[in-house]
């Protein structure tokens, strides 16, 4: 046997086969039970990596400045703390904290309504025209419909003292995604370079792979997040302004809202213009119609080419389907997250599409 082979076993399988093997499975081990212990904190790595990915210029700027990584790293994450997680943390607890108050008050109210003698005289005119369309109906009388709201009314408080659970859960991931965010910044630079050694990628299409990354989350959050805030900060002040009811509420609707193509913000302010007609408040009708319309409406197609710029940017249909598929699976951060999924896959094909263009063709494939 030639000294330089490997010996084999008493299968005749080399050892070093053996042990890459082995060692494969150790490796695969290993990453399963990291996924397992980080799985819990998958949102809150998510959310500070796409902070840091946003925030690296500032970071890189500081660095060159003072020279201090630690100092760098703080004083971005300062910044990041009072132009994001601050606000966005204040803004979910404000909505939670309304939202939970309108439902403890909800089986109040609905009890204070039907007690009403207009109401009480419309829902038996209502009950008495539905008993002789349906026959099935004239077993329900109004005390049978308003005993009906007491389940309604005991989910309605329940839901709200899980809210107050979310405001808690809420700050604790905020307080995590800082905690997290500070060594993102501090230690960026080896963190890429430590991704890049464990992408199956040269070095020419790993920094493709994480530009376009770069590129994608910043369009992203430019072109769909801040737009979407914006016209949910003028349709809240727009409520604000005209005494309408919870216009943080429904401001904030306005801004998730804004997210989707088409009709977007308008599936609030539309409804609430009708509404107000219907009452007889024609001029805040009026005021909201055209403030809806002419600002909340076409500040999309006014500020997002300013903000975007030449950045890359996706297919409206696939950010749509990104946003909307990301905040079920990573929570609110999937908001950019899934978008990157979708660039991520298309500039992985495309690399494929160049390594099968620069491989030989076998003998004989192209000359049939």
């Amino acid at each position: 046997m030639n000294a330089e082979q490997p010996a084999p076993n008493a299968r005749g399988v080399p050892r070093f086969r053996l042990r890459a093997v082995a060692l494969t499975l150790l490796v695969g081990l290993a990453a399963y039970l990291c996924f397992r212990v980080l799985e819990p904190f998958i949102s809150v790595l998510l959310g500070a990596g796409v902070l840091a990915v946003l925030f690296a210029p500032m970071r890189e700027r500081l660095t060159a400045r003072t020279g201090s990584r630690n100092f760098a790293a703080g004083l971005t994450l300062t910044v990041a703390i009072l132009v994001v997680l601050l606000p966005v943390g204040l803004v979910t607890y404000a909505v939670i904290e309304e939202l939970a108050g309108l439902l403890g008050e909800a089986p109040q109210q609905v009890d204070e309504l039907l007690s009403r003698p207009d109401v009480r005289l419309r829902t038996a005119e209502i009950l008495r025209q539905a008993r002789d369309r349906f026959p099935f109906l004239r077993s329900i009388d109004r005390e049978t419909l308003a005993d009906s709201f007491g389940p309604l009314g005991q989910a309605l408080v329940e839901q709200s003292f899980s809210l107050v659970g979310a405001v808690l859960r809420t700050g604790l991931r905020f307080v995590l995604i800082a905690f997290t965010l500070f060594f993102f910044l501090r230690d960026g630079e080896q963190l890429r370079r430590r991704i890049l050694d464990l992408l199956p990628l040269d070095a020419k299409h790993g920094e493709r792979l994480l530009g376009r990354i770069d590129e994608v989350l910043r369009a992203t959050t430019y072109g769909v997040v801040v737009v979407a805030a914006l016209q949910g900060v003028l349709g809240g002040a727009m409520f604000a302004v005209l005494g309408l009811p919870s216009p943080l509420l429904w401001g904030v609707a306005m801004a998730l809202l804004g997210l989707l193509p088409m009709l977007g913000t308008a599936i609030v302010w539309l409804p609430a213009a009708l509404l107000l007609f219907a009452a007889g408040e024609t001029v805040k009708a009026l005021l909201v119609l055209g403030w809806g319309a002419l600002v909340v409406g076409t500040i999309d197609n006014l500020v997002r080419p300013m903000l975007v710029g030449r950045r890359a940017r996706l297919s409206e249909l696939v950010v749509f389907f990104g946003v909307m598929g990301g905040i079920p699976v990573f929570g609110l951060v999937g908001l950019l997250v899934g978008p990157a999924i979708f660039a991520v896959a298309s500039t992985l094909f495309s690399f494929a599409r160049e390594i099968n263009a620069l491989e030989p063709d076998p003998v004989g494939v192209r000359d049939g």
